[in-house]
């Protein structure tokens, strides 16, 4: 599988150029995820976690850990032989949780995520340093399942995005 993943992953990152945006259509279950693979039009397949949360009956800030990353395994195994990457939006990280929900989605074949920089139980931004200190946990967390991670390479790409408008 890594072999597999680490494909992918070079295949979502060499959508990321800068002055060509890519766009994404945001997925939330195996039905949405399918329809969008079959799309010659999708080159990966992304979730979003107010669509998610949507789905699952409740608003994007109650969204746990669990309910998104169930989510985001159905969505693997849905569209799995499309060969087409997939990136998770795991929202701040889940405080603590953040090691485990990055190995779950690595162990799933997730090849990206999408993690915000503001910090839902403190209610505010992180600030640099502790920004950073996350995207290493990340890194380091990947390394320990043997995978060659940089930040903007496979088999893991770490976008970070900002709530703050």
């Amino acid at each position: 599988m890594a072999n597999v993943q680490n494909n992918l992953a070079k295949s979502f990152k060499a959508l990321h150029k800068p002055g060509s945006p890519i766009i994404l259509a945001n997925v939330y279950d195996a039905s949405s995820a399918k329809a969008v693979a079959s799309l010659p039009g999708a080159k990966a397949i992304a979730t979003a976690s107010y669509a998610v949360a949507e789905v699952a009956g409740m608003k994007d800030d109650d969204l746990t850990s669990e309910i998104n990353l169930r989510a985001a395994k159905v969505i693997v195994a849905a569209v799995k032989g499309s060969l087409k990457p997939v990136t998770v939006d795991i929202q701040d990280g889940y405080g603590e949780q953040l090691e485990e929900v990055i190995a779950e989605l690595l162990q799933a074949g997730v090849v990206g995520v999408n993690i915000e920089d503001y910090d839902k139980e403190q209610k505010k931004m992180y600030g640099v340093s502790e920004a950073a200190a996350r995207i290493k946990r990340v890194l380091d967390i990947a390394h320990q399942h043997h995978l060659r991670l940089s930040l903007l390479s496979s088999p893991l790409l770490i976008k970070i995005g900002s709530t703050a408008f």
